[in-house]
């Protein structure tokens, strides 16, 4: 079977067409893995800023609650004066 307008074979413009379609195929999932490692990415840093702050946050209460219960005896306020 020919192309009407050129002439071509068919079999040669479907060959061109599935060669066309799987070099697009290959751009569009090459495409695909670097957006999802980005995602991947950007994920993985908020995480780990989030483990710090986490982090900083229970270090940082930590050294606060022993001057809490300091604070609440009276020993405290008499020895500021």
């Amino acid at each position: 079977m020919h192309r009407p307008l050129t002439g071509e074979r068919m079999e040669k413009v479907f060959l061109g067409l599935m060669t066309f379609g799987g070099l697009n195929a290959c751009v569009v999932l090459a495409v695909a893995i670097l957006l999802f490692e980005s995602v991947a990415e950007h994920r993985r840093r908020n995480r780990l800023a989030i483990a710090k702050d986490g982090k900083s946050i229970t270090d940082a209460t930590k050294n606060l609650m022993p001057l809490l219960r300091q604070m609440r005896s009276a020993d405290f306020f008499l020895s500021i004066e």
